[in-house]
């Protein structure tokens, strides 16, 4: 938490979740594609960590 000063201020925002699943599929599109980074065959999965 950052105190509000005179160096500082506080910013509200708006965000539009109206293409929230477009936008997901794009991250994970991205994710798949990077190298070295292992990602689950099963197109469902729970998993649990810390």
């Amino acid at each position: 938490m950052v105190p509000d000063t005179g160096a500082t201020r506080a910013v509200k925002a708006l965000v539009d979740t109206g293409d929230v699943h477009e936008n997901f599929w794009k991250v994970i599109n991205f994710l798949q594609g990077c190298a070295g980074l292992s990602t689950p065959a099963d197109p469902l999965q729970l998993v649990a960590g810390d």
